[in-house]
C-alpha cells in the first residue's frame, strides 16, 4: 500500500487580481451530508413480506397494550390489593350479618317463647292462688250448711264458737248464716276487716228472729268474745239484699252452692263469697228441700290483691283480673281506687293508662289480629299493640272455676321484652364489628403480602424499562412461587444488561431523560397532592398499588421510539484507525483482542461525555453530541479519545496510528426508519466535515482537527490549547464538474493540542509551558487578524474574556513573531511556517497588505497511486 502523501499551496484570490491556483480533491464526497447510523442486520427469511406483516401485526398489537391508558379511579378501585380487601371484608360482612340475622331471629323466638312460657306459668301460678283463696270460702260454707243440717251447728248456742274458729283457722273474712222463713229474717256473721294501717277489727252481727235491726258489736280478736259496745244498728232484711238475691240465682244453676258477685260489704271493702243453701230440716228428713237460709263465706278482694301485687311480669308489666261478663275488675297489679264501694270497670283505670290501652285492645279489630295460642288445653290470645307510641304485648287467658269465669290481662312493654334480645343484639353487633375489623386488618395485610411481589415487579419492571440495571433491588421470599418469579427476573434482567452493550448511546441518553421526566413528574404530582390538601400519590400506590405504568409507557412510547428528525446543532467527533485494517494486521485474534481493548475504551469516553458512539467499520467510529452538551464536552471527549487510544498502545505490541476529526453545525437529529428496523442518524454537514477533517489530519500530520465553529464557540480558546493550521473551503472538489465555490465559506481549522490547565509539577515545568500556551494563544489571534477583516473578527474574538484586541495586523508584526514562535515551539511544522512565510514574501513583492481573506489551500488527489499530493 502506498501511503497517502500531499502538498498545500497557498492561493490568493483579491481585487488585484493577484491568485496563486490550488485545487482540493477529495474522494467519496456526499454531495450533502453523511447519515451515521447502527444497524444490526440478519439474514432475510424465506418469506419476507409474511414475515414482516407478522411483525407489524405483532408491534401494532404491543403498541395497544403500551398506550393503553386507563382511568385513574378505576385504577384505584381495580387494584388486586382493593380487589383482595374488599372481597374478604364482604365475605366477613356477609357471614357476620348472617350469623347476626339468624342469633337475632332466634333470640327473637326464644324471647317471645320465654315471654310466652313465663306469662302462661304466671298464669298458672295466679290461678293456683287464685283457687286456693277461693276454696277456702267455698270448703267453710258447705261444712257449715252441713254440720247446721246435721244439728252440729245449733243456733246460737255455739256458733261463736263454731264461727269464730273457723275464721282463724281459714283465710276468711266473713262467716254469715242467715235465715228467711216465714217473712222474717235472722242472721249471725263475723266480719274481719283488715284495716290500711295494717290493724285488724273484729266485727260479731246478729239479727235475732223477730226483730228488724240488726245489731253489730266490737269482738275480740284473740277470742272471739263480744263487747256490749255497739258499732252499728239498723234496720235490716236479709232478703232484699243483693247478695241474698244472687245467691238464689246461683242456686237455680247450682244446687250445691256457688260464688256470688263481688259486693261492698258493711264495715269492710269488697268481698266475695261462696253461698250454700240450707233447707228445712223436717222436710229435708222427708226427702223435699225447702230453701230457708244460707251460709255465706266471704274474703275480701284486697287480700287478694295483696298477693297479686306481689307478682312482677319483666320488669313494668302489670296484670289485671276482671269479669268477663261485665269486665268490672276484680284484682290488679297496679292501682285500683280504694276510696269506691262498686266495683271499677276495666276501661276506667287510670293507673298508667291502663283503662284506655284496654279498651284499644279489646276493640274488635284488635282482637281479630290477636294470635291464638293454645297450652295444656287453655286458649291465649296474644297481641301487639302500640299506644300514645309506646309498644306493648298483651296477652289474655281465662280462668275457670265452679261459676267463676274471670278474664287474666297481661300487659307487658315489648322493649323490656325484648331487652335481652337488644342485648344479645348489641352485642352480636359488637362482635360483629370486632370481627369485621379484624377481617379488614388480616385483608390488608394479606393483601400488603400478595401484592408486595406485584409492586416490586412494578418498580424493578419499570427499572428495566429504562435499563436502569445498576439500581435493580434484588428480593427474595420464603413463598416458592414468589421467590421463582425473583429468580426469573433477575435472570432477564442478567441477559438484558448484556444485550444492553449493543444499544447506541443516544438511546440511553434519551432513557435517562426520560426516567428524570418521570421522576420529576411525579415529585409534581406529589407536591401537588400535598399542597391542595390531597391524598398524595405516593400514599395511595403504596396502599392500593401504582398506576403510573400508563403514564411511564406512554413517555417511552411518544419520547423513546418517536421517529423523525428535529433540527438542532449537534457536533460529530470522526475518529478513523488509518493502520487497523487487514493489510497491516494479518492475524484474527491479534484484531479480535486489540479491537476489544479500544472498544472498551471508547465506550467509556462515551458513557462519560454522554455521546452516541457508532460503529462505522472496524476502524472508523463517530460519537455523536446534540445541543444537549456544550462543545467544551466535544472537544475535551476528542482529548480524552487521544489518551483511550494512547493507553491502548500501551498495553499491546501494535501501534494504532488515529486520527480525529470534531465539526459543529446545525443538523437533523432523530429516529428514522419503520416499524421493522429503526436507527438513529444525524444529517447534516458536520458528518461530512468531520470525516474530512480525519482525512486533513493525515496530510498535515495531526491528530486532532476542529472546526471553526467549534473552535471559536464560547469559551473554547481559553480552556483549550488551539492552534490554526490550515484555511479550506469544506467540500471543495476540484474534480466534480460545474462544482462552484465562493469565499465566503472559507473557514480556519484548527488543532487541538492539550487543555489549558497546567498540571501542578515544577516551577520551571509550569512557567515554560504557561509560556508555550501564551505563545499558542497569541499565534491564534495573529492568525485570525491576518486573514480576516475586523468584522469577521468581531464575530470569532467576541466570546474571550477578557476582550481581544481587534484590527489588522502587519507582515513585520507576523513575520517577527513567527521566528520567536518556531524557536519557542520546537514541534511546530514547518509546513505551515513556510507557507506563511512564502504569503509574505508575496505579498511584498505584490505591495499586498493584510487580511488576505480569500485565501484558502486545497488538495489535489492521485487516483491513480491513490495518494494525496501538491497539487502545483
Amino acid at each position: 500500500m502506498m501511503h497517502n502523501q500531499s502538498k498545500v499551496q497557498p492561493i490568493f484570490r483579491s481585487e488585484n487580481n493577484i491568485s496563486m491556483k490550488s485545487v482540493f480533491t477529495k474522494v467519496n464526497r456526499q454531495a450533502s451530508s453523511y447519515v451515521s447510523s447502527n444497524i444490526s442486520f440478519f439474514e432475510e427469511p424465506k418469506h419476507v413480506e409474511d414475515e414482516i406483516s407478522s411483525i407489524s401485526s405483532d408491534t401494532d398489537e404491543i403498541d395497544k397494550y403500551i398506550s393503553f391508558n386507563r382511568n385513574i379511579v378505576i385504577s384505584r378501585l381495580l387494584s388486586v390489593r382493593l380487589l383482595i380487601i374488599l372481597v374478604l371484608s364482604l365475605f366477613s360482612l356477609v357471614s357476620c350479618i348472617s350469623i347476626w340475622l339468624t342469633g337475632y331471629i332466634e333470640a327473637s323466638k326464644s324471647s317471645r317463647e320465654l315471654m310466652r312460657q313465663s306469662l302462661e306459668e304466671v298464669s298458672d301460678k295466679v290461678g293456683l292462688f287464685l283457687s286456693s283463696k277461693l276454696l277456702m270460702p267455698k270448703l267453710v260454707a258447705l261444712e257449715m250448711a252441713s254440720d247446721y243440717q246435721n244439728d252440729i251447728l245449733i243456733l246460737p248456742t255455739n256458733y261463736k264458737p263454731y264461727a269464730f274458729r273457723r275464721l282463724l283457722n281459714y283465710d276468711i273474712t266473713i262467716t254469715t248464716i242467715a235465715f228467711y222463713e216465714n217473712n222474717q229474717s235472722f242472721l249471725y256473721f263475723y266480719n274481719r276487716v283488715d284495716n290500711k294501717d295494717g290493724s285488724t277489727v273484729l266485727y260479731y252481727g246478729v239479727q235475732n228472729p223477730g226483730e228488724s235491726n240488726l245489731l253489730m258489736f266490737y269482738a275480740n280478736m284473740t277470742d272471739g268474745s263480744v263487747s256490749s259496745k255497739i258499732y252499728r244498728n239498723e234496720t235490716y232484711v236479709t232478703y232484699e239484699k243483693d247478695y241474698y238475691q244472687g245467691s238464689l240465682k246461683v242456686f237455680k244453676s247450682f244446687e250445691t252452692g256457688g260464688y256470688g258477685e263481688p259486693y261492698n260489704v258493711i264495715g269492710g271493702g269488697l268481698s266475695i263469697y261462696y253461698a250454700a243453701p240450707i233447707y228445712s230440716k223436717s222436710l229435708l228428713k222427708q226427702g223435699k228441700k225447702q230453701l230457708v237460709g244460707m251460709s255465706k263465706i266471704n274474703i275480701s278482694l284486697e287480700r287478694i290483691s295483696q298477693f297479686i301485687k306481689t307478682v312482677r311480669i319483666f320488669g313494668s308489666g302489670f296484670f289485671v283480673i276482671s269479669e268477663f261478663s261485665s269486665m268490672n275488675v276484680i284484682s290488679a297489679s297496679i292501682d285500683i281506687p280504694s276510696d269506691i264501694t262498686t266495683q271499677v270497670h276495666l276501661f276506667n283505670l287510670t293507673d298508667q293508662d291502663s283503662g284506655p290501652l284496654f279498651k284499644k285492645a279489646y276493640d274488635p279489630k284488635e282482637l281479630s289480629r290477636a294470635e291464638k295460642l293454645n297450652y295444656e288445653g287453655m286458649e291465649y290470645y296474644l297481641q301487639r299493640i302500640t299506644f300514645k307510641g309506646t309498644p306493648y304485648i298483651l296477652m289474655t287467658s281465662s280462668y275457670h272455676y265452679d261459676n267463676i269465669f274471670w278474664r287474666l290481662s297481661f300487659v307487658l312493654f315489648e322493649n323490656e321484652v325484648l331487652a335481652s334480645v337488644q342485648l344479645s343484639t348489641n352485642i352480636s353487633v359488637g362482635i360483629m364489628c370486632t370481627i369485621l375489623v379484624l377481617s379488614i386488618t388480616f385483608s390488608v395485610i394479606l393483601g400488603i403480602i400478595i401484592t408486595k411481589p406485584f409492586n416490586n415487579l412494578q418498580i424493578e419492571f419499570e427499572k428495566i424499562s429504562l435499563m436502569n440495571f445498576d439500581n435493580l433491588n434484588y428480593y427474595t421470599s420464603v413463598l416458592t412461587e414468589e421467590m421463582f418469579i425473583y429468580k426469573h427476573l433477575y435472570q432477564m434482567a442478567s441477559f438484558l444488561k448484556e444485550i444492553k452493550t449493543y444499544l447506541p448511546e443516544s438511546l440511553m441518553r434519551n432513557l435517562s431523560s426520560i426516567e428524570k421526566k418521570v421522576l420529576e413528574e411525579k415529585s409534581v404530582t406529589n407536591l401537588t397532592g400535598n399542597v391542595t390538601g390531597n391524598y398524595s400519590k405516593k400514599s395511595i400506590t403504596s396502599f392500593f398499588g401504582n398506576a403510573s405504568g400508563s403514564m411511564h409507557n406512554s413517555t417511552l412510547k411518544s419520547s423513546l421510539f418517536k421517529t423523525g428528525f428535529e433540527k438542532k446543532y449537534a457536533t460529530v467527533i470522526y475518529l478513523k484507525l488509518p493502520n487497523f485494517t487487514h493489510n497491516f494486521i494479518s492475524d484474527s485474534f491479534t484484531i479480535s483482542s486489540l479491537f476489544e481493548k479500544i472498544l472498551t475504551e471508547l465506550s467509556n469516553v462515551s458513557k462519560i461525555s454522554k455521546s452516541n458512539l457508532q460503529i462505522i467499520k472496524q476502524n472508523e467510529f463517530v460519537f455523536n453530541l446534540d445541543s444537549n452538551h456544550t462543545m467544551g464536552i466535544a472537544v475535551d471527549s476528542a482529548l480524552k479519545i487521544k489518551r483511550a487510544l494512547q493507553n491502548v498502545n500501551q498495553q499491546s505490541k501494535f501501534k494504532l496510528n488515529y486520527v480525529i476529526g470534531v465539526s459543529s453545525s446545525e443538523a437533523l437529529v432523530g429516529i428514522i426508519g419503520s416499524k421493522t428496523l429503526k436507527y438513529s442518524a444525524v444529517v447534516g454537514e458536520c458528518m461530512s466535515k468531520s470525516k474530512e477533517l480525519c482525512e486533513l489530519c493525515q496530510t498535515l500530520k495531526t491528530d486532532i482537527l476542529v472546526d471553526e465553529l467549534t473552535a471559536t464557540s464560547k469559551g473554547i480558546l481559553n480552556d483549550f490549547v488551539l492552534r490554526p493550521i490550515e484555511r479550506y473551503i469544506p467540500g471543495y472538489i476540484l474534480s466534480l464538474e460545474g462544482y462552484k465555490h465562493s469565499t465566503s465559506n472559507i473557514e480556519t481549522i484548527f488543532e487541538l493540542i492539550k487543555t489549558s490547565g497546567i498540571e501542578n509539577d515544577e516551577w520551571m515545568y509550569e512557567l515554560e509551558q504557561k509560556k508555550i500556551n501564551e505563545q499558542h494563544h497569541k499565534f491564534t489571534l495573529l492568525f485570525i487578524r491576518f486573514f480576516l477583516d475586523e468584522s469577521s473578527q468581531c464575530g470569532l474574538l467576541s466570546h474571550f474574556n477578557p476582550p481581544i484586541e481587534i484590527g489588522r495586523v502587519s507582515t513585520e508584526e507576523l513575520r517577527d513573531f513567527l521566528e520567536e514562535y518556531k524557536n519557542c515551539y520546537y514541534n511546530l511544522d514547518n509546513n505551515l511556517i513556510s507557507k506563511l512565510e512564502r504569503i509574505l514574501d508575496e505579498s511584498e513583492k505584490l505591495n499586498l497588505s493584510p487580511p488576505f481573506t480569500s485565501y484558502f489551500s486545497s488538495l489535489k488527489y492521485v487516483f491513480q497511486t491513490n495518494s494525496y499530493e501538491d497539487s502545483n
